[in-house]
Order: structure tokens, then sequence, then C-alpha cells
């Protein structure tokens, strides 16, 4: 497993080693987990008193609150730092994620602070969409990280290929915490088919126009079936639609995975709440494939056919 973080050394006005002023520099970190602490180490220079501030921002598997010890014999970095001449030799700091330290890997050496801040800007960790009224959808997402992140678009579909935008929603900015986002969709049409799905996916952008998509998310308006679980198309030529609605969400989150008739993986999927999943199957060969979910001990399998 890989731990990776963003470091964020954020100050007012300072010239750094690489003879760039900018207002934030960043360091992005990759190692191996065997252990609870990560140290790494880099050379730093400035021309002037500096005002600033260090901040980690976990991307990938960073559980926890982090802090930062090590360098000058501080816990943390914070306030003004007289950072009048080139600092020689290497500081040393280290990012720890669980209390008590244990074992410290070993550093990558003279590690230096640029101005790429080549990370994805939101780092999302839900996003869910149901069902809110016979004429509405509601839409919730929660983010582990933000970086220079500007909104999230809001986007809907009634067939999962032509997308409109129907709302965009703020973003924090920059953030090492948990948010939680809601939107609530009762834009035209009003009155929703029987059967008719609308498609969800966000529009994850960043101040530099950077963006990425979220997976795609789907609502089923007056669902006429009684079963658990529904899967649709069958027979399929390009995707199906996972129906999740009959599931409890307080059972917890559900697996969704498939096989070939040898009994070969596909895909596998973690999947929070009980609204619909939307899986890409153009790339598939024709044949049959037996699609399972799990939610806790309970199993519901259907075979699909794709054309």
């Amino acid at each position: 497993m890989k731990l990776k973080y963003l470091l964020l050394f954020i100050y007012s006005s300072v010239l750094l080693n690489i003879g760039i002023s900018q207002n934030t520099y960043c360091l992005n970190i990759s190692t191996t987990d065997n252990g609870s602490s990560v140290t790494f180490d880099w050379s730093l220079s400035a021309s002037q008193v500096v005002a600033a501030s260090i901040e980690v921002i976990g991307t990938g598997d960073l559980n926890g609150n982090s802090e930062i010890i090590g360098g000058f014999g501080q816990s943390s970095y914070s306030g003004s730092f007289d950072w009048s001449k080139s600092l020689s030799g290497i500081i040393t700091f280290t990012i720890d994620d669980s209390a008590p330290l244990g074992v410290v890997l070993p550093s990558p050496p003279n590690t230096r602070f640029s101005p790429d801040c080549s990370i994805a800007p939101i780092t999302l960790s839900t996003f869910l969409a149901t069902k809110y009224t016979d004429k509405s959808s509601k839409l919730e997402w929660s983010t582990l990280s933000e970086f220079n992140s500007e909104y999230f678009g809001i986007e809907r579909s009634n067939d999962g290929a032509s997308w409109e935008t129907i709302g965009k929603v703020a973003a924090a900015g920059n953030s090492n915490k948990e948010l939680h986002y809601t939107l609530i969709d009762d834009r035209l049409p009003l009155m929703r088919s029987n059967e008719q799905l609308f498609y969800y996916r966000l529009r994850l952008t960043d101040l530099d126009g950077t963006f990425k998509y979220s997976d795609i998310k789907g609502v089923n308006f007056n669902r006429l079936y009684t079963s658990k679980v529904n899967i649709f198309p069958n027979p399929t030529l390009d995707r199906i639609n996972v129906d999740l609605s009959g599931l409890d969400p307080e059972s917890g989150n559900s697996e969704i995975s498939m096989f070939d008739m040898t009994g070969q993986l596909i895909l596998r999927k973690k999947v929070a709440g009980n609204g619909i999943e939307l899986i890409d199957t153009q790339n598939l060969s024709p044949n049959t494939y037996n699609v399972v979910i799990r939610q806790g001990k309970r199993i519901y399998q259907q075979r699909v056919i794709k054309l």
C-alpha cells in the first residue's frame, strides 16, 4: 500500500531557492506504508523574514489528523521564520498520522519544494444521488482534501451520454479536513415519468481550470419493481444500471463484482448508499457475465448478457 501526501509551504512573501516568487510551494511524497510515520528531507532558501505555515494533505491512504514533527525541534511550524540566508544542509520533517510514533521510514535525499502542485485538486470520498421527492433528486458528496479547488459542477443526463450542467457549488479552496456538500435538483423537467432515469456526475474543477469527473450515479423515479436489486438493460450493448434502491443503507456499504463464466473477476467496486450505479460494458466481449452484489452477509446475483 502507498501513502501519498502533499506538503504545502504557504507564505506571504518569500523568494525560494529556485528563484520564483510564489504564494504556495508544494512537495509531493509517495512512500511504501510499513510504519506509522514518514520522514522526508528538503533544503530551503529565503530572502527575508517569512510569515508562513506548513500544512499536510493526505491524498490516498492517509488516516487521521497529521502533524509535522522535526526540523528546528518544534512540534509544528507556523508563524514568522527568519530565513534571511540560504539554509545550509538538509532539514528533516516527519509526517505522523498515528500516535505514538512507530517505525520511521528511510528519507529520500535532497528533496526540494516546487511550484508545480501537480495533484488532483479534490479528493472525493463519497458521492450519492437519491430520490428526494417525486419531483426532485438529492445529491450529497464529501471530500477528504482540497487543494486550489474552485467549484463542483453538477451535470445531469437522461441517457448517460449527453450531459447538461444544472448547477455549481463553490469548493473550499484549500482544506485537509472532511467536508460535506448537498444539492437538491428540482429543475425542469419537474415531472418524472414512470421508470425514467436521471444520471448525475460531478465536475471537480481547480482554480486553473483543471478538472476531472466523478463516477456516474443514477436516480430511478417511480420504481415499479419490488426486488432489492435490479440490473438493466439485460441484454445490454454498452452499459448496465445496477439499481440498489431496495437495499437498506443502514446495513452498510455494498460491493459490486462482475465475473465471466470461468469465474475470472472483471471488475469490483465498493458503493456507498442505495442509488443506481452505472457500469460501462462497451469494452467487454459478447458473453454472459455474473454480477454479484454483497451487503454484509447478504448476496444478490444476476446474470447479464453482453451483446
